[in-house]
């Protein structure tokens, strides 16, 4: 089975080590992010005003657009 070790020179690479260590959370936050607004659109939406409607779809295209330039999948 392929196995990846990624090594870092510590402390210098400290902030780098703590950011790999917590890519997991980012991720995480991220995906919870994303399907908060998908929820709200979808199960909220007669609930919201159209500015906050508009709002929602704008700031979720935002998330997407940031995480496609980033090459970030969910």
């Amino acid at each position: 089975m392929p196995k990846a070790c990624i090594t870092f020179n510590l402390p210098e690479e400290q902030d780098e080590h703590r950011l790999a260590l917590d890519a997991g959370k980012y991720y995480s936050c991220l995906w919870e992010l994303d399907n908060h607004l998908r929820c709200k659109l979808k199960y909220e939406a007669d609930s919201l005003s159209e500015a906050e409607l508009v709002a929602y779809r704008e700031f979720r295209k935002m998330l997407h657009e940031f995480m496609e330039a980033a090459e970030v999948r969910l």
